[in-house]
């Protein structure tokens, strides 16, 4: 879903820059228009990206939520004398939230005769956070090694429940960060507003004034549209770099900032647009 959501937006986004830079080179449309040509193509690559990625994401960190819990009952089960695939087995009746239907399906396909080691690597290769490749990793040496499982797989669940418990407490603090990068952002724009709002048109009004009562105007108001379109332009890279580095914050991956950032750019160039920003 997210590689096909990747390509198809790629693609979208790119014929999009195409069709503009062509149009451009060709004089048929202004800097303006090739501006909207290039807000389009970030905002038809990120948001929908981000969109996945946010919903897997999410889908993901429910997962390990419950994998504690799922531990804990096969540990149970082994100290009663059932072995790893028969404990598994068993468990696919429970209830773990998100995590019951993988569960339900490591089952049925112990039931079909694949290596309990396998099912296993295959779950964790399925969703591949560092949380769960660290557990299933320790859960398939402990199934190969043997011994007391139940006391090592217990050991494995408290680790699991406390890595995720220092998770949660680093989100919190990054939190704080991620709010400082939206606010500077509205900050920014609202700065542009003022000056689009403002400022330039009295600077316009005032160059408009001096330059008939003087033979050469003091104020060059012939670059005031350029400089509206660097605002403009500064805009959208700020938004886009903010969203970025939200996302690295959140959880250390870019393509988690890529909705944000997508978000951010389209709600300041249209405010942009809206003001005559450009």
């Amino acid at each position: 879903m997210m590689k096909l959501t990747g390509i198809l937006s790629a693609l979208a986004a790119v014929i999009l820059l195409i069709v503009g830079v062509l149009y451009y080179l060709t004089s048929m449309i202004g800097i303006t228009f090739f501006l909207d040509f290039v807000v389009a193509g970030i905002a038809i690559f990120l948001i929908p990206v981000g969109t996945v990625d946010y919903f897997i994401s999410r889908k993901i960190k429910r997962i390990e939520e419950e994998i504690p819990d799922f531990l804990r009952d096969i540990s149970e089960s082994l100290r009663f004398g059932m072995t790893l695939a028969d404990s598994i087995v068993s468990l696919s009746g429970g209830r773990y939230g998100v995590l019951t239907e993988d569960v339900q399906r490591m089952s049925a396909r112990i039931k079909w005769g694949i290596p309990v080691d396998t099912v296993l690597d295959d779950f964790m290769n399925k969703y591949r956070t560092p949380l769960i490749v660290k557990t299933f990793n320790s859960l398939i040496k402990t199934n190969e090694s043997g011994g007391n499982m139940y006391e090592v797989i217990e050991l494995i669940a408290e680790h699991s429940r406390g890595t995720k418990q220092l998770q949660r407490e680093k989100q919190s603090q990054l939190t704080s960060y991620t709010v400082i990068l939206l606010i500077a952002y509205g900050v920014f724009l609202l700065t542009v507003i003022i000056l689009n709002v403002q400022f330039f048109p009295q600077m316009m009004k005032s160059g408009g004034a001096l330059s008939t009562q003087n033979s050469l105007p003091l104020i060059n108001i012939g670059v005031i549209p350029s400089i509206k379109m660097i605002f403009a332009g500064t805009t959208v890279i700020y938004g886009v770099g903010n969203g970025l580095m939200a996302g690295i914050l959140k959880d250390g991956r870019i393509r988690s900032g890529f909705l944000i950032a997508g978000i951010l750019t389209l709600i300041g160039y249209i405010t942009i647009l809206l003001i005559g920003g450009v």
